[in-house]
């Protein structure tokens, strides 16, 4: 590989232990209940999806179960 990639994304290098402070208190509440609320609904869709009541969906007494298996997932 060329180490002059690697080189450059030195740079970009992010410390976790320094805090900007060019944001108040409403931009740092913001990006914090942004980020809660995102993470409370991908879960709840989630778990109505994978363990709520299943999709249910009608297909034509011609396919056989495996075809209903395939189209279904």
């Amino acid at each position: 590989m060329d180490t002059h990639f690697f080189a450059g994304l030195t740079k970009f290098k992010l410390d976790a232990g320094k805090h900007r402070r060019d944001d108040d208190f409403a931009d740092r509440f913001s990006h914090n209940f942004t980020t809660l609320l995102l993470v409370i609904f991908t879960l709840v869709v989630s778990a109505r999806q994978y363990i709520g009541k299943p999709i249910a969906c009608w297909v034509p007494t011609e396919f056989t179960r495996a075809q209903e298996e395939i189209w279904i997932i």
